[in-house]
């Protein structure tokens, strides 16, 4: 961010204070969301007019930096409370986040800041779980909170430790992580670069479903194995990297899906055969302007793991997928192998 460069230097020692309080810091993330609308057992005393007075002074100094407008806007809510509107969120395009002032059961004032993500399920997938787990790992400064049916991203820092430049790095960290988080909560803000067919010297192409939908492709890189989709009747083919490394399924069908919905039905089936499959990441492309889902996973069959890269596109003509696998090692390696196939996906309008 522009803004915090002038302040890198001063920033870690913020930092690194931070930090300290929070591992000397015991305070429940319930116990402050009860003071600003969470519910919890033990409710804490509000900070004392002194240490009011003392954070705002310095949200007040803060006001001050240079350029802080084009990031925040800065308001005194009353009775002790602050709201950020942060506006270089990516996924929001106004982002509130609240400031508080509390004093914990041992007597110390303790700033807190936080976001309400609204609107968003907390009927959370295994996938969802698991990258919001990852994610906390992931995040220093603030943390992704579940409490009393509202998810939320917050941090908390001792005032003592706190100075302006201190707390603009908090409130960044919060409204980082909500932003980060979204795209967890909702798979459509995950996109991938859009992929674009290039010209081939060597071009075969494959139609489906009446010549609607066309795959075109460079038979010096693909091999057909015709015998892979006579073994599979959802397969219309089969293709092996000239690598021996990796292959790729075309299949189509006359339904038309939304491509929402494609990566849990596929995960669904696959898991009727492949309980151990797993679903690994998933969201949104653009194939030759074509609006498209992707989603990856993995299973195990005889005891070999492999990675799966899944793409699907679908209009009135039917849906089709095109589906590329390798061995979990070499799916880095391959991962554009398989998407310059998909790159030939191309709609034939009537």
């Amino acid at each position: 961010m522009v803004l915090l460069r002038p302040f890198i230097r001063r920033a870690y020692r913020s930092t690194v204070l931070y930090l300290i309080a929070s591992l000397v810091l015991c305070v429940n993330p319930c116990t402050v969301l009860a003071q600003n609308g969470g519910t919890s057992e033990t409710t804490p005393d509000k900070a004392d007019n002194t240490d009011t007075d003392d954070l705002r002074s310095i949200i007040e100094n803060l006001k001050t930096f240079d350029d802080i407008d084009d990031m925040l806007e800065l308001e005194d809510a009353g009775d002790g409370l602050w709201v950020a509107t942060y506006k270089e969120a990516e996924n929001f395009e106004r982002l509130t986040i609240e400031i508080g002032l509390i004093t914990d059961e041992f007597n110390r004032s303790v700033v807190w800041i936080r976001s309400l993500l609204a609107g968003f399920d907390t009927e959370l997938t295994t996938l969802q779980l698991r990258d919001m787990l990852e994610l906390n790992y992931d995040l220093n400064l603030a943390k992704v909170v579940i409490d009393d049916g509202d998810i939320l991203t917050m941090a908390e820092a001792e005032l003592r430790t706190l100075d302006s430049l201190g707390l603009l790095r908090i409130v960044y960290a919060v409204a980082d992580a909500a932003d980060r988080v979204t795209v967890v909560l909702d798979p459509a803000l995950n996109r991938a670069e859009a992929l674009s067919r290039s010209e081939h010297d060597e071009e075969s192409s494959i139609e489906l479903l009446n010549g609607n939908f066309v795959v075109r492709y460079n038979r010096s890189d693909w091999i057909e194995r015709p015998e892979g989709a006579e073994a599979n009747v959802d397969i219309d083919m089969v293709y092996q990297h000239s690598s021996s490394e990796v292959f790729v399924a075309v299949a189509a069908n006359r339904m038309q899906i939304p491509i929402e919905t494609l990566p849990d039905l596929a995960l669904d089936d696959i898991r009727s055969v492949f309980p151990d499959a797993e679903m690994t990441n998933r969201g949104f492309r653009t194939v030759n302007g074509l609006e498209s889902v992707y989603w990856e996973h993995t299973l195990t069959t005889s005891g070999v793991k492999f990675s799966y890269v899944s793409h699907a596109y679908s209009n009135s003509n039917g849906t089709l997928r095109i589906i590329g696998w390798t061995t979990p090692n070499l799916i880095e390696v391959h991962r554009s192998t398989i998407e310059s196939f998909v790159a030939g996906l191309e709609v034939i309008m009537p």
